[in-house]
C-alpha cells in the first residue's frame, strides 16, 4: 500500500514538474514571439516612414521637373505670343491694336492662372489633401498637353477617402508607372481605370507598347519595379504586372480601405 502511495506521489510530482516546464516554455515562447512581433512592427513602421519620406521627396522632384517643362514649353509659348501682340499694338492699325490688346489680356490671364496652379504643386502634400482621384486627373491632363501618347482616365464607382500617407505613396507609384511607360514602352495609347468597389480601390494602367518578358525581368528587376513592389507591400496593396512582348503591359493595384 505504501509503495502504491509512493508511486502515485512520484507520478503526480513528475506530471506537475512536466506541467511547470511546459507552462514556462509556453510563456517564454509567447514573450519571445511578442518581442519578435514588436521588433517587426517597429521595422515596418520605420520602413513605412522612410518610404513615405522618399515618396514625398520624389514627388517634389517630379513636380520641379514638370514645372521646368511647363516654363520651357507652355510658358515660353504664351510669352512669345504676348510679345507678338504687343508688337502689333505698337505697329498695327487702331483696329488691329484693339484686337491685339484683347488677345494679350486673355493670354496674360492664362499665364497667371497657370503660374498659380504650378505654385500650388510645389506643396507635395497638396496631393494628399485633394485626394487620389483629382491628383490623377491633373496628372493625366498634364500628360495630354505633352502629346506623347493618347491617354485617358476612366473612373467607376463612388470615391472613398484613403489615409493621406497612403494617397502620397500610391500617387508616387502612379508616377513611377507612367514614367516607365514614357521611357520604355513606346506606347501610342494609355488607359487608366480607377474603380471604387465598397472598401476596395482597383487601379489599372494599360498600354499598347512593346512590353517585356516578365519571367526574364523578374530575375533582374530594375529599381522602378522593385520600388513598386516595396511600396505596395508597405501599404498592404496587391500589385500584379502582366506584360507580353509587342502587346503591351497591364499593371494592377488593389488597395483596401
Amino acid at each position: 500500500m505504501d509503495q502504491d502511495l509512493i508511486l502515485i506521489i512520484f507520478l503526480a510530482s513528475t506530471l506537475l514538474i512536466i506541467l511547470c516546464i511546459f507552462v514556462v516554455a509556453i510563456t517564454m515562447l509567447y514573450f519571445k514571439k511578442s518581442k519578435a512581433e514588436k521588433i517587426e512592427r517597429k521595422k515596418l513602421e520605420s520602413e513605412f516612414a522612410e518610404t513615405l519620406l522618399q515618396s514625398q521627396l520624389e514627388i517634389k522632384e517630379q513636380t520641379l521637373q514638370n514645372i521646368s517643362h511647363e516654363f520651357h514649353d507652355n510658358f515660353g509659348q504664351l510669352v512669345s505670343l504676348i510679345n507678338i501682340y504687343l508688337n502689333v499694338i505698337k505697329k498695327g492699325s487702331p483696329q488691329e491694336a484693339d484686337k491685339a490688346i484683347t488677345e494679350a489680356k486673355i493670354l496674360t490671364k492664362q499665364l497667371i492662372k497657370d503660374i498659380k496652379l504650378l505654385s500650388l504643386d510645389l506643396n507635395g502634400n497638396r496631393f494628399a489633401e485633394i485626394g487620389l482621384l483629382r491628383s490623377l486627373q491633373e496628372e493625366v491632363t498634364r500628360l495630354q498637353k505633352l502629346n506623347l501618347f493618347n491617354i485617358e482616365l476612366i473612373t467607376k464607382g463612388t470615391e472613398f477617402e484613403l489615409p493621406k500617407n497612403t494617397v502620397l505613396i500610391v500617387y508616387r507609384m502612379t508616377q513611377e508607372i507612367l514614367n516607365n511607360i514614357i521611357k520604355h514602352s513606346h506606347a501610342k495609347d494609355v488607359l487608366i481605370k480607377m474603380e471604387f468597389i465598397k472598401n476596395l480601390l482597383i487601379l489599372v494602367f494599360k498600354d499598347n507598347g512593346r512590353g517585356f518578358n516578365t519571367d526574364k525581368r523578374s530575375k533582374t528587376e530594375g529599381n522602378g519595379l522593385i520600388n513598386l513592389r516595396t511600396r505596395a507591400h508597405l501599404i498592404k496593396a496587391d500589385l500584379t504586372i502582366q506584360s507580353t512582348l509587342n502587346l503591351g503591359t497591364i499593371v494592377t493595384i488593389k488597395i483596401h480601405k
